[in-house]
Parts: structure tokens; sequence; C-alpha cells
């Protein structure tokens, strides 16, 4: 098994990268939490030509962010793990 001394420049860098990256996303969907939360406590919705809900689509949009952001974590802890591995 290998040491993290034993890693090349390059694989630390790519793991602190990694990281950084997560620590980021992390960030992205508390800001996200924050925005549909205060979304969430208007009492009222903008209404477009059709009579469809302008913030509601907005907080569906944020659910769906938050998914991508759930999805993009998995593949860089994935990522990561494969790193430490060699």
């Amino acid at each position: 098994m290998s040491q993290p001394s034993d890693l090349s420049g390059l694989q630390v860098d790519m793991r602190k990268l990694l990281t950084a990256s997560v620590l980021h996303l992390d960030q992205a969907q508390k800001d996200i939490e924050r925005v549909r939360s205060r979304l969430a406590s208007l009492p009222w919705d903008i209404l477009d030509e059709r009579g469809q809900g302008s913030l509601h689509d907005a907080r569906n949009f944020l659910s769906q962010c938050e998914g991508k952001l759930d999805y993009a974590k998995k593949r860089i802890e994935l990522q990561n793990s494969r790193a430490a591995k060699t």
C-alpha cells in the first residue's frame, strides 16, 4: 500500500483539488438551501402569462440543482477514493 508521502506531486495536487471541490459544492448546497428557505417564506408567488408560479418554478429548479450537486459530490468522492488507492 502506498503512503501519502509516496504520492507524486501531481497526485497530491489532484487530491487537494478534489477535496477543495467538495468543500465548494458543500457551500453551494448551503447557499441553495438558504435561498430555497427564503423563497418558501414568501406568502405569495409571481404568476407568468400562463398563470404559473415563477417562485414555485424557482424552488423546483433549486431542488434539481441540489440533486445535481449531490451527484457531483459523489462522483468527486469516488475519484478521490480512487486517487487515494494509487
